[in-house]
């Protein structure tokens, strides 16, 4: 990938989230004579995508931690709708720990208000990144703000573990292995072997975590354990407004029914939008194309009826 190439040729660790902020050749380049260091005022917040006069969309990280994977999402929005991610910054000193969803949710706020200070707000979340967002309009609405629009990109909330045949995780990683070309098998291995080790050292840190996070801990893999971690001690409240469910229809039916079953308790009201994806691919190509156009339909669907009831 790029962050890795950069690493390489520059002996720089910039994070994915802080290459998706200058995603221009020219900025890339003025990110790397500054050694990494951006002029950004945000910690947490990154543009995906700016400019327009539409209300923007504030998109929350999954459990990898980056907003890597809006930036497609984005792309099919209308152009006049900015969109911003909030992302999981480690080496931010206004990180508590342990690390627990409602700190890192006021945490977002305050830098959501610095690009729009008022509401009605649109909030949206893929995976890990839907309870973030029910959490962020959960704390927005008790500060007296209005929220827009929450949306929920298949956000599982399930009690019965979905267990998957025997074969299945072989089967897909051979899958990987057979695309990868043959010069390149020794490479890919040595690179899974590494990223193996670096795993295994995080599962031995989280072991003692709350202790400080050792900054030679592999990056990807520490977000992961600790948004795991705060998931863990998470106790979902009654969400007091909308929520739209955007449901990948070629997941396993059983936990559709008993995610869609959990919203539909939690929430005062729920819409649900069937999307022809399954839980990874509905922010991915191809399928992230269907997901946006009716995602943009509902956010203007939310706007005329602030518009028409003067909220």
């Amino acid at each position: 990938m790029l962050f890795t190439e950069i690493e390489k040729a520059f002996g720089l660790k910039l994070p994915a989230s802080l290459i998706l902020a200058n995603r221009t050749f020219a900025a890339l380049a003025e990110l790397i004579r500054n050694e990494g260091r951006s002029r950004a005022e945000f910690e947490f917040l990154l543009p995906i995508k700016e400019g327009g006069s539409l209300p923007p969309l504030f998109c929350i990280h999954n459990v990898g931690g980056d907003v890597l994977t809006y930036r497609k999402l984005a792309d099919y929005l209308g152009k006049n709708r900015p969109v911003y991610g909030l992302a999981l910054n480690i080496a931010s000193a206004k990180l508590r720990h342990p690390l627990h969803f409602a700190d890192l949710a006021s945490l977002y706020i305050e830098e959501m208000r610095l690009v729009q200070p008022r509401g009605p707000y649109h909030v949206a979340g893929h995976s890990l990144g839907g309870l973030l967002a029910s959490e962020v309009c959960r704390q927005l609405l008790r500060q007296g703000q209005e929220v827009g629009f929450l949306g929920l990109f298949d956000t599982l909330l399930i009690k019965s573990k979905i267990r998957k045949p025997p074969w299945f995780k072989l089967l897909h990683n051979l899958k990987k292995v057979a695309a990868v070309p043959f010069s390149d098998i020794l490479h890919y291995l040595r690179e899974k072997t590494a990223g193996e080790i670096a795993r295994h050292k995080v599962r031995r840190f989280m072991k003692k975590y709350p202790a400080a996070p050792d900054p030679a801990l592999d990056e990807s893999a520490l977000k992961r354990s600790l948004l795991r971690y705060a998931l863990r001690q998470y106790r979902m409240e009654p969400y007091p407004g909308s929520v739209t469910y955007f449901n990948a229809q070629r997941e396993v039916a059983a936990a559709t029914k008993e995610s869609v079953a959990a919203w539909t308790r939690l929430a005062a009201r729920i819409r649900v939008i069937d999307i022809d994806a399954d839980h990874s691919s509905i922010v991915q190509e191809p399928d992230v194309a269907e997901l946006a156009q009716r995602l943009e339909e509902e956010l203007k669907l939310a706007e005329r009826g602030f518009r028409t009831t003067g909220g």
